[in-house]
């Protein structure tokens, strides 16, 4: 989960190696990825000189997609009306292009309708193979954002048994006989454990990013902060 708002991170804000820091210095990174040239009730396009980037959008039905039922079901603080579903989304180039629909999960993809100016925020919900957006994907920052959830939804045998052995790792943080060796030694171990998962999410956002870097306005010093 990454988020950041209007040049102040929301989380880790004073720890230099989250990558949460590296989108927040580079201004690179808050900028919309063209101009929009086409404009629908359920599309958008945005080209700059080098790239066209599409996206297509439409409500969320339950009956069409009656696992988002159980989703909603779950999370009580999410409501289907206040998000569109990406049913499309392209980046085109003359040598490359990226399509949603080449993701091996086809993971559902949800972005607010009325998202938060200044304000980026993805979640990959595993277990229901969604991945949430606070808004669109319409800057670099918005694009990274997104593709790291999706890489959370790729490693998603891996997740789960990280995520299970930091749940057991709590349980024993909060066994009241617990010595200060063993409150540090757990903690480490919870630590790395979400680092190199936030990692591997970068690690496959800038694997689907990086054909369309130059494209896009990206340098490679900026991508190597990650």
């Amino acid at each position: 989960m990454n988020r950041y708002e209007d040049g102040v991170l929301a989380k880790k804000e004073e720890n230099p190696i989250s990558e949460e820091y590296f989108l927040y210095k580079n201004p690179q990174f808050y900028k919309l990825v063209g101009e929009i040239i086409h404009k629908e009730e359920s599309s958008v396009i945005y080209k700059n000189e080098q790239i066209t980037t599409s996206l297509e959008f439409k409500d969320v039905s339950l009956d069409e997609y009656p696992q988002l039922k159980s989703f909603f079901e779950t999370k009580q603080n999410l409501f289907p009306e206040d998000y569109f579903i990406l049913t499309n989304f392209t980046l085109k180039t003359e040598s490359h292009t990226y399509s949603i629909q080449e993701e091996r999960l086809k993971p559902i993809v949800l972005f607010k309708k009325k998202p938060r100016e200044n304000w980026v925020e993805g979640e990959a919900f595993n277990d229901f193979n969604v991945v949430t957006l606070n808004a669109p994907p319409k800057s670099v920052g918005h694009i990274l954002v997104w593709l790291h959830e999706l890489g959370h939804i790729e490693d998603h045998d891996q997740l789960l048994e990280d995520s299970f052995q930091i749940a057991i790792l709590k349980i024993k943080l909060n066994d009241q006989n617990i010595s200060t060796e063993n409150i540090y030694e757990h903690q480490t171990k919870i630590d790395e454990l979400i680092f190199k998962r936030e990692r591997k999410g970068w690690a496959e956002a800038l694997h689907r990013i990086r054909p369309f870097t130059k494209d896009l306005g990206i340098s490679t010093e900026a991508l190597n902060e990650f």
